[in-house]
């Protein structure tokens, strides 16, 4: 016992000038975590907001007809074929008239058969056609507009049954558009110069900006419809159609600019 206690006490005595000099060596690193001092929030720049409106006038270079073909029979066979000879006499005149044939579409085609109605019933109570019914639906484009005239004259004279409202319009509708928008950011400038002027500031770049606005179309309401029985062609005047004038086209703007003092 004696023996292991003083082999304890010398190891104390020969280890302890070791330990000190480690100690004494030794340097003590001290971190301090120091949070970025927050930047000030930019200020946001005086503004100014003005709208502006741009308005030009184009002539109509182009013009839409919706044409009907209606046709009847007893047979399914016949009251189609009715329907093809009216439909080709027509191409063929308008082709006369300088018509593409890509000019002349087919919107809608139906075959449906109607009854005949009963004997004796009143004929306010009866259909304008029976058996196998065929219905042609056509869109026309034409250009040039004057042809107008010509092209219903050559519809009713090959026999079609219904001719529909002509729409004018314009073959370049997104030039005729950006001419608005040009008008419609010309008329924000020149406010935003006389602002500028009158209130001594400066302008400076564009914030934001929206646009909007539209190209009508221009309608001649004109319905002309025939009765089955009326089918045969009878001299006519040439008919005569032209626009009700020139087709406005609008943009506007809404700008947001900013300002300096």
């Amino acid at each position: 016992m004696k023996c292991t206690l003083l082999a304890v006490l010398l190891a104390l005595v020969l280890t302890g000038p070791a330990l000190a000099q480690s100690t004494s060596n030794e340097r003590m690193i001290v971190v301090r975590l120091v949070e970025p001092t927050p930047a000030p929030a930019p200020t946001p720049p005086v503004t100014l907001s003005l709208s502006g409106d741009g308005i030009i006038e184009r002539t109509p270079d182009l013009a839409r007809l919706s044409v009907t073909i209606i046709t009847n029979d007893d047979a399914a066979n016949a009251s189609s074929s009715k329907n093809n000879d009216i439909y080709n006499a027509f191409k063929a005149r308008a082709a006369g008239l300088g018509l593409a044939s890509d000019a002349i579409r087919t919107t809608g085609y139906n075959v449906v058969f109607v009854p005949h109605p009963p004997r004796g019933l009143p004929p306010e109570d009866q259909q304008p056609r029976y058996g196998y019914v065929t219905t042609r639906n056509l869109a026309i484009t034409i250009s040039p507009i004057e042809n107008i005239g010509a092209v219903v004259d050559a519809a009713t004279t090959a026999g079609v049954t219904t001719i529909g409202a002509i729409t004018f319009d314009l073959k370049d509708r997104k030039a005729a558009y950006k001419a608005a928008l040009e008008a419609a950011m010309s008329d924000v400038k020149q406010t935003a110069a006389l602002l500028a002027a009158a209130g001594g500031f400066t302008i400076g770049k564009i914030q934001a900006i929206s646009v909007n606005g539209n190209v009508p179309l221009q309608t001649v309401a004109r319905t002309l419809s025939r009765a089955p029985s009326s089918l045969s062609a009878a001299p006519m005047t040439p008919t005569e159609i032209e626009p009700n004038g020139p087709i406005s086209i609008s943009a506007h703007v809404n700008v947001t600019y900013a300002i300096k003092q």
